[in-house]
């Protein structure tokens, strides 16, 4: 099944303590990380093949987000592990970079937001090197990349599958700089409140999913409503397939 040339990548992890502990070995690596985070609907876009393989290839390690791809891989034999979503996991990643007085940079969004993103990590104490929006040229991005200190931090917020995209791009333009890529979707707007995020019971029960559907219809519709039948589907008509397998 397709599904699992994107899965096998995804590393399950028992607690964020653990999640920190891979960082913190990413950030002493000299070769460029990239982290990302596989959701619904990373996984329907890879399925649809809006997604190639070759940017699949190019993470170094995907945690698993979201209650939708927890039942995924539950129904293909996979651990999923705890759900390590980017919206609670970056922010220990950025104490973390500040903790181990990292460099770090701040890519993407409108141009208000990773303002007081820059404004909120500086007031903590990060060493920051660099903070733009997320509606330039991949040329501005890269020329800006290309004069970063070693071992620095990037923070990318400009949705998928740009992120990931422009990722992509750094680590094969600067294989052994040392920096780790995090692609972090929504996050600068989580992370200074410039939306609000479910609340906790929502969180623990997995329905954050349906507190952003209500918030941002439009927006979300496709990719709640329609992308979690397309994913079951493929599921469906995986087991349907296996069954006639072993019939045959």
């Amino acid at each position: 099944m397709k599904s699992r040339l994107i899965l096998d990548k995804v590393v399950p992890v028992a607690s964020y303590e653990d999640a920190i502990v891979k960082f913190e070995c990413f950030t002493k690596k000299t070769q460029t990380v990239s982290i990302g985070f596989i959701n619904a609907y990373l996984l329907d876009q890879f399925m649809q093949n809006k997604i190639d393989q070759d940017l699949v290839d190019s993470f170094s390690i995907l945690y698993r987000d979201g209650i939708a791809i927890k039942i995924f891989m539950r129904c293909l034999s996979y651990a999923p592990g705890i759900n390590a979503n980017g919206t609670d996991l970056n922010p220990l990643l950025v104490k973390s970079a500040i903790d181990q007085s990292l460099p770090v940079a701040l890519i993407g969004d409108e141009s208000e937001v990773v303002q007081k993103m820059a404004d909120k990590v500086s007031s903590l104490g990060a060493e920051l090197v660099c903070a733009l929006d997320g509606f330039r040229s991949e040329q501005v991005y890269l020329d800006a990349i290309s004069v970063l200190p070693r071992h620095c931090v990037i923070f990318l917020a400009m949705g998928m599958p740009k992120q990931e995209k422009l990722a992509q791009k750094i680590c094969l333009l600067f294989p052994d700089s040392g920096f780790v890529i995090v692609s972090t979707g929504a996050f600068f707007k989580f992370y200074t409140n410039s939306i609000n995020r479910a609340p906790i019971w929502m969180r623990n029960s997995g329905l954050e999913w349906l507190y952003r559907l209500v918030k941002e219809p439009r927006r979300m519709f496709d990719r709640y409503i329609f992308g979690f039948f397309r994913i079951f589907r493929y599921l469906i008509e995986h087991k349907i397939s296996k069954s006639f397998r072993v019939i045959s």
